[in-house]
């Protein structure tokens, strides 16, 4: 926080606490880590940052702050979660998706040179929402309508969004007028 010129007097005590956090969760000897996020205030989240895929160890796991999946032969493939990524909301809701609807779907770890010959490569996220790749690295990938998987999951997650949306206007309303 020091970088970031916020004065936190505490800041020093924090690894004891991350300690503790880990021995008490029975974490020391399993690879884990503590998450701290720490802002300058209250804006709106919004993720406007290119996305990096870079491979774990020559395999995709997640982009920079995104889920990625890959489709090939009209099946939607993602990496399976493990202590190397975080579990997406976006990710869970399109596994629902695709349970839902017979879509394909495989949880299972895809190489950087398998990701360059799928049919399409999806970044799916809490900004991103679904969004076909169109060009990873130097490579590129065919734009609509050929990305037919990523159409009808976006058409999906859009109807699932609204309905959220729509239950919630009317409990607030409902709210409202027993106020």
């Amino acid at each position: 926080m020091r970088e970031l010129e916020i004065d936190y007097a505490e800041i020093d005590g924090l690894q004891s606490v991350f300690n503790e956090l880990i021995k008490r969760n029975n974490l020391f000897d399993k690879h884990a880590g503590v998450y701290l996020q720490i802002t300058r205030g209250v804006n709106k989240r919004v993720h406007y940052f290119p996305e990096n895929i870079n491979p774990t160890n020559g395999m995709v796991t997640e982009a920079t702050h995104s889920s990625v999946l890959g489709v090939k032969n009209g099946i939607v493939i993602t990496c399976p979660l493990s202590n190397l990524i975080l579990p997406g909301i976006t990710r869970k809701v399109i596994m629902e998706i695709c349970a839902a609807g017979k879509i394909p779907f495989e949880e299972r770890e895809f190489s950087e040179i398998e990701m360059y010959d799928m049919d399409e490569i999806i970044i799916a996220g809490t900004g991103s929402e679904i969004t076909p790749a169109i060009q990873v690295r130097v490579f590129l990938f065919v734009l609509w309508p050929d990305h037919d998987s990523s159409r009808q999951l976006i058409c999906r997650f859009r109807s699932i969004k609204f309905q959220v949306l729509s239950f919630l206007c009317i409990q607030l309303a409902a709210y409202k007028q027993v106020d």
